[in-house]
């Protein structure tokens, strides 16, 4: 898969925040981290959460953070937490990294009565983040999104497979 840049001033569109991503961050990476209970502590008002944390590394690379959670099951999704799942992340995993990993965030939606029998996938969706306070590793509370991408870009993006189930998984107490 290329993705070619417009040269300047060609008068072709820009490329998007997500041909961006791809244009900019692709490489191969490996997969570090396979926590299928990865929990994030209550803060800021949200309860404890759960996910599927897969973690790809690379030399001079960004690290890419691919979070699979079973939504409302799990606790908030990536679209309302995503700063705090960055955030967790990035200070438990990778504390002397300049910057937090760009995040995939893959929510599988449960049915109804929350039962997760059939979980209807919303997609790959990548976050990036503007950096608060780098020693603290915090962000500022505006993600920015990149729309959906598809399994192809998310794996030319690692570098590698990425597996999109979400595994084993425990429901957050306050869930229950």
């Amino acid at each position: 898969m290329a993705i070619d840049t417009p040269p300047s001033g060609s008068g072709k569109p820009r490329r998007s925040r997500r041909q961006a991503l791809l244009y900019d961050q692709a490489g191969v990476r490996e997969l570090a981290v396979d926590d299928h209970r990865f929990v994030v502590a209550a803060s800021r008002g949200f309860p404890d959460a759960t996910f599927r944390l897969q973690l790809f590394i690379g030399d001079g690379l960004r690290p890419i953070a691919v979070v699979t959670q079973v939504v409302p099951l799990e606790g908030a999704g990536t679209v309302n937490n995503a700063e705090r799942y960055a955030e967790a992340i990035w200070a438990e995993l990778l504390p002397a990294e300049p910057l937090p990993p760009i995040l995939i965030g893959h929510m599988l939606a449960g049915g109804m009565g929350y039962g997760y029998e059939e979980l209807n996938d919303l997609g790959w969706m990548p976050v990036d983040f503007h950096v608060a306070d780098a020693l603290q590793h915090e962000l500022v509370r505006s993600p920015i999104w990149g729309g959906k991408m598809s399994t192809a870009e998310l794996e030319y993006l690692v570098g590698c497979h990425v597996d999109p189930a979400r595994g084993e998984f425990v429901i957050p107490a306050e869930a229950r």
